[in-house]
């Protein structure tokens, strides 16, 4: 077999059928009859099955030295990438790739794309188009702790570092199909990066104060469709008219289904911790945590952070303090805001070290006297 071209010599991406054109020659001293069978086999999914296809049929023999062009039935094809085209004879013998034309051997498949707000079919049954794109430096999430006897409710804090951003892809999925399914958003891609599925082990439903709600697991029924998020970890200087892609195999393989959103330039918030006013021995009833930050980015955001705490100054962080819903700030850029939170004091012998996040700023309030 000496290689391989698309029969109407454009490009061909996945969904799409096609046809091959197989030159195929003989080596032999003899001219011969054949009976050819396409296979064309992925060569960057394990998922994407071998595709075979009859070929227009070798009317005459083939003369030692000569080459003749067969064409393959239509195909299709689901996973986008790089394949090998091979073939066998009547026997299902293979019909060796000549040396000189193994890279002619090689075809390649490209995914779908299109622009963002353009619904595209996922697989089978559901379709995709994505609505907008929004950022946050920090997400405040419902979580739980232990403790004796049972668990306490409190707010955790989930932060990007300052390089970086939280990206949520807003979407609308809906299922075109005959049976109710649910969406697995760990085989999309953005910026390359693969998505956040859960925030310190908390679900995504545990999101507050975010618009809509994550759609990763969510289920869609027949004729209906959902709307919701994606949520990514993305490097800042990624963010240009970004693409969302699927890849039906997994993120390791190819993208098959590609979004172009249109984004531009994004300015985003930096946020530091400029003051702290705090307790430095513990006293009965509440006792009250201030702290300045400052945005020194170039677009307002919202802080949220977290205080962790444990007995003593040394160990595992015990657990979050109870107010870490109030440590939240709508703060414009180049200014500073003052947020507090409070703790109940219960215990007085001992001493406690606090730790806000995401500085890592720490303080100790000793027993009191």
């Amino acid at each position: 077999m000496y290689g391989a071209t698309w029969s109407d010599s454009t490009d061909v991406t996945v969904d799409t059928d096609a046809t091959l054109d197989i030159t195929i020659g003989n080596r032999g001293g003899e001219p011969g009859e054949l009976e050819f069978s396409a296979a064309v086999e992925s060569l960057q999914s394990e998922t994407a099955p071998l595709v075979t296809a009859e070929t227009s049929t070798i009317e005459d023999e083939i003369a030692s030295g000569d080459t003749v062009t067969v064409t393959t039935e239509t195909i299709n094809f689901d996973y986008a990438g790089r394949y090998e085209v091979t073939g066998s004879d009547e026997t299902g013998s293979r019909i060796p790739v000549a040396d000189t034309a193994e890279a002619d051997s090689e075809i390649e498949i490209l995914p779908r794309r299109a622009s963002g707000e353009t619904t595209q079919q996922l697989g089978t049954d559901l379709r995709l188009a994505v609505d907008r794109v929004t950022f946050e430096q920090h997400l405040h999430y419902d979580t739980s702790r232990s403790v004796l006897f049972g668990s306490v409710d409190r707010v955790g804090a989930h932060s990007a570092l300052d390089d970086h951003t939280l990206a949520l892809v807003h979407v609308t999925v809906e299922n075109a199909g005959n049976n109710g399914t649910s969406l697995d958003t760990s085989n999309f891609t953005f910026a390359g990066e693969t998505p956040l599925t859960d925030l310190g082990g908390s679900s995504l439903d545990s999101v507050r104060d975010i618009d809509g709600s994550s759609v990763h697991d969510e289920s869609v029924n027949p004729g209906s469709s959902v709307t919701g998020w994606i949520l990514f970890n993305v490097p800042r200087d990624a963010i240009d008219d970004t693409p969302l892609a699927f890849h039906r195999d997994s993120t390791a393989a190819p993208e098959d289904v590609i979004w172009d959103v249109e984004i531009g330039s994004v300015d985003f918030p930096t946020f530091e911790l400029v003051d702290m006013t705090v307790p430095t021995e513990r006293a009965e009833g509440t006792q009250e945590f201030e702290f300045t930050i400052g945005n020194t980015g170039d677009d307002s955001g919202t802080f949220r952070g977290e205080i962790e705490w444990r007995e003593g100054t040394s160990g595992d962080w015990d657990g979050l303090l109870e107010g870490n819903a109030d440590l939240s700030a709508r703060i414009p850029a180049g200014s500073e805001t003052t947020i507090a939170t409070s703790s109940d004091n219960d215990e007085m012998s001992s001493t406690y070290e606090y730790r806000l996040n995401p500085f890592g700023a720490t303080f100790v309030i000793e027993p009191s006297e």
